[in-house]
């Protein structure tokens, strides 16, 4: 007797890597005016989207990326 199990789709996000948004949170909320993690934010705001998302970047964490940086300028 054969068993096949249907993957759910719970199962399978549970499969995929974690959203890298944990950087983006560390960069913009948890920087305290540390020059090391504004220069990293710097570079990151100055990639483009495509590089972001090779890097692991959601589209939601680029979309955070970009506005925090913003309000952290002004």
């Amino acid at each position: 007797m054969t068993i096949r199990f249907s993957q759910d789709k719970g199962a399978a996000s549970l499969a995929k890597p974690l959203s890298s948004s944990a950087l983006v949170r560390r960069l913009l909320f948890r920087s305290h005016n540390d020059p090391a993690k504004r220069r990293i934010l710097a570079w990151l705001v100055a990639l483009d989207d495509a590089r972001l998302l090779k890097l692991g970047l959601t589209p939601e964490d680029i979309a955070m990326l970009r506005t925090g940086a913003r309000a952290q300028r002004n």
